[in-house]
Parts: C-alpha cells; sequence; structure tokens
C-alpha cells in the first residue's frame, strides 16, 4: 500500500518548485537538441541540432508558464 506524500509548506516548496523549473528548463532543450541531433546524423544536415534546442527551451518556458505562471 502506497501513502501520498505529505504536503510540503514554506521554503520546501519553493525549493521543490524552484528545482522543477530547472528540470524543465534543463530537459527541454536537451531531449529536442537530442531529437535535433539524431535527425541531422539521419539525414546528413546540420541545423536540426540549434533549432530542436530552441524549440525544446521555447516548449519549457511555455510549459513553465502554463504550470506556474497563472497561479
Amino acid at each position: 500500500m502506497s501513502y501520498p506524500e505529505p504536503e510540503v509548506e514554506g521554503m520546501a516548496r519553493q525549493t521543490d518548485m524552484a528545482n522543477k523549473v530547472i528540470g524543465y528548463l534543463l530537459g527541454g532543450p536537451l531531449a529536442f537538441g537530442g531529437l535535433g541531433l539524431l535527425g541531422d546524423r539521419l539525414l546528413d544536415t546540420w541545423f536540426l541540432l540549434p533549432v530542436g534546442a530552441v524549440l525544446g527551451m521555447g516548449l519549457s518556458l511555455y510549459t513553465i508558464w502554463l504550470r506556474y505562471g497563472r497561479s
């Protein structure tokens, strides 16, 4: 039987949110940049890695805005 995580308060909650935001900011460009690198290798191009990294950063910022910016 699993128990729900206890609700964190105060600074712990802010730290938890900051860690999630940093994860989004790093994960998006790395994931989409990696897909762009794979596409560059397969298609013998040079532009998909930077396009993927920029697209990943944009999607990361949009996700952060949706989750935390409107509250």
